[in-house]
């Protein structure tokens, strides 16, 4: 019983940490290349698509800023990024966490660090971020007329 809840439990034997460790090594080695051929083939200038949502509700959908945000933070403007859409930073700051610990676990064979563990709280928190993000931008550009992204 012990054994197939084992299997059932995690992919080839692997726990969740280590697969999530190995999806985000992917994750990184994909973002690299397609950041290469963007600039190889596209240079520094960005093609920014005007968001459905905002163009149609004239209101800001849950995601808007988000792009920019990534713009922002791979220029090294943390505080940018913070305001265009403050997941992009979270997840950063949070994948960062993650898959460093994890490096450090395993090139240290477990004696000196332990990798991050997953909680589900992780993804409430960014639910959270995504929700109030949405509530405070409207409200601004709803009630003021300010325009934040």
């Amino acid at each position: 019983m012990s054994e197939k809840k084992k299997i059932r439990g995690s992919f080839g034997g692997l726990s969740l940490e280590d697969q999530l460790f190995y999806v985000g090594a992917g994750v990184f080695a994909a973002a690299a290349v397609f950041v290469c051929l963007w600039l190889t083939f596209m240079g520094t200038r960005s093609v920014l698509a005007p968001c459905i949502w905002n163009t149609c509700f004239h209101i800001y959908c849950p995601g808007c800023g988000g792009t920019r945000a990534v713009l922002a933070l791979l220029k090294g403007d943390f505080l940018g990024s913070l305001w265009y859409h403050p997941l992009v930073p979270y997840a950063a700051v949070l994948y960062g966490c993650f898959m460093g610990s994890h490096l450090a676990s395993r090139l240290t064979g477990r004696r000196f660090f332990r990798g991050m563990r997953f909680h589900s709280w992780y993804l409430f928190a960014a639910v959270g971020i995504v929700a109030v993000n949405f509530v405070v931008k409207n409200l601004l550009l709803l009630v003021w007329g300010v325009e934040m992204v």
